[in-house]
C-alpha cells in the first residue's frame, strides 16, 4: 500500500494541471492496462507485474530488482 502512497505522492508532484490523465502516467503503467476493479486494484495488478517481471529480468536477485525500480527492500517484502 505505501508504494500506491508513493506513486500518489510522485503524481501530484509531477502533474501541475487540475486533472491527472493518462499521458501523465509513466509509461509502465500506461502500457500495463488493466481491466476491471477500481483504481486500488488496477495498481496492484500493474504493481505486481512490473515486481515479476524485474525478478525474473534480474534472476531474483532482490538488491538488483529494488534499484531498478527505485523501491526500498521493505517495499518488496
Amino acid at each position: 500500500m505505501r508504494a500506491h502512497e508513493y506513486f500518489f505522492q510522485f503524481l501530484i508532484t509531477l502533474v501541475r494541471s487540475k486533472g491527472i490523465r493518462v499521458a501523465d502516467l509513466p509509461p509502465e503503467v500506461r502500457q500495463n492496462q488493466v481491466s476491471g476493479g477500481n483504481l486500488i486494484q488496477r495498481l496492484a495488478e500493474v504493481e505486481k507485474k512490473m515486481l515479476l517481471h524485474a525478478l525474473e529480468e534480474y534472476g531474483w536477485v532482490q538488491t538488483r530488482v529494488v534499484e531498478s525500480l527505485g523501491i526500498s527492500e521493505k517495499v518488496l517484502r
